[in-house]
């Protein structure tokens, strides 16, 4: 009997529990998602239990749950039922997170307001006890309860690899499954990049207002006479060019400071030759300004312009769908 055959029965026992373990950990993480619900649903009470502080019944108040409800609500009638569809079929349970990516992007915004949340929990400490003593649970709970969603992706990340891994032992299709461990990895990244974004010198606005976040890179741009080196990023609704400041420590996060934008719906593409596209806007604040950009190798020039044209293109289509939906719907079929 060869090495591959012993190791057959052992492997796909394992492979079998790793399922199992997924399907019974997503139980308990809507659980505990529904516990934090539980101090939301008390907290938008007109008579609550315990009363509400002034300074939290604000906006100060809804940083603490942010959009965990949405997660919720997601995890509990959709991806669960997906996980359990593909529960049968280990070889494509990948797609049940490939095709989510987008619902996936939640976790985005929320991880990085954990911080801020924890800060306002900690600083209205006795309130938030005394819901946990109504409910007959420990103090501090929810401070516990708030790390939940952040490493619940953690647990994705170690799961989908070890299924993958026994998959291909098993010389069986692991591709799928891969994608989702590659997906989940490219959320963790996003979140720590939209956390050092949040915080960038000089910008105003609210960066989660722009929509996914897409690609950034850096552009060689040549605007107003002079030839800057940017670091440029690309939102869904906005391309922001800033200058970043590497730090020295490995482990921390570098930062940013604004310089200009471009929305999406007023930006204009156009190539050049000698390996340069420019960027001219047509918003009337900065209908002046004209970039010539260029990559600093050929992948990342051709990277840049594959993003941005794909980002242009959807936004025609989407036009063209809303000006003549039954032209888009019979181009379709």
């Amino acid at each position: 009997m060869s090495y591959k055959l012993e190791r057959t029965p052992n492997t796909l026992r394992i492979l079998e529990t790793l399922l199992t373990e997924l399907i019974d950990s997503e139980e308990t993480y809507i659980e505990k998602l529904s516990l934090i619900i539980r101090y939301l649903e008390e907290f938008r009470k007109k008579k609550p239990q315990v009363p509400v502080p002034d300074d939290l019944r604000s906006y100060k108040g809804l940083f603490v749950f942010c959009n965990v409800e949405d997660i919720y609500r997601w995890h509990k009638e959709v991806f669960m039922l997906s996980l359990v569809k593909y529960r049968q079929c280990s070889s494509q349970l990948g797609n049940a997170f490939v095709s989510s990516e987008t619902h996936f992007h939640m976790y985005c915004k929320y991880c990085n307001n954990v911080p801020i949340a924890e800060f306002i929990v900690t600083e209205h400490l006795e309130y938030f006890n005394q819901l946990s003593q109504a409910f007959g649970h420990k103090p501090g709970e929810l401070l516990e309860l708030l790390k939940i969603p952040t490493l619940r992706l953690a647990e994705y990340r170690i799961l989908l690899s070890r299924i993958a891994e026994h998959l291909k032992m098993l010389e069986a299709d692991w591709e799928s499954v891969n994608g989702a461990y590659n997906m989940i990895e490219k959320i963790f990244k996003h979140t720590t990049d939209f956390n050092a974004l949040e915080g960038m010198k000089n910008y105003e606005d609210n960066i989660y207002e722009h929509g996914k976040l897409i690609f950034h890179n850096y552009l060689t741009c040549k605007y107003e006479g002079k030839t800057r080196r940017h670091y440029v990023i690309l939102f869904k609704r906005l391309l922001v060019f800033a200058d970043k400041q590497e730090t020295r420590d490995k482990n921390a996060m570098p930062s940013y400071t604004y310089r200009l934008q471009i929305p999406m719906n007023k930006l204009i593409l156009k190539e050049l030759p000698g390996h340069k596209f420019t960027l001219r806007s047509t918003d009337p604040q900065c209908e002046d300004l004209c970039i010539v950009c260029n990559g600093e190798s050929d992948q990342l020039h051709y990277l840049w312009l594959q993003q941005i044209k794909s980002q242009l293109k959807m936004q025609t289509d989407l036009i063209a769908a809303l000006q003549n939906p039954t032209a888009q719907y019979e181009r379709q079929l």
